[in-house]
């Protein structure tokens, strides 16, 4: 999957394509950290599970001006096989 990112306001909106493999039963899943790293697609202390579901596409609201956050975007199969995470950061700069 290839990510992309964009700022509005207090909303970051992320972004991604399916991979090219991809079946009609193609779910995705979103991970979200302030600690940076690759995360696996299993949670750990330092992520939130954003989004689960077919979309291509998830906002984050009411983010902090100056953090910087980090997501990556797993494809997955109903028989439980995942995509290498497709990993982003992004930070909200002052005004």
């Amino acid at each position: 999957t290839n990510t992309e990112s964009s700022i509005d306001g207090s909303t970051i909106k992320i972004s991604w394509s399916s991979p090219k493999d991809a079946d009609s039963d193609v779910k995705y899943l979103v991970l979200k950290n302030t600690v940076g790293g690759l995360p696996l697609y299993k949670l750990t202390k330092d992520e939130t599970k954003l989004y689960e579901g077919s979309d291509l596409s998830v906002k984050d609201v009411n983010i902090s001006e100056g953090t910087i956050y980090y997501y990556t975007v797993f494809a997955y199969y109903g028989s439980g096989s995942y995509s290498p995470g497709s990993f982003i950061g992004v930070k909200k700069e002052g005004q």
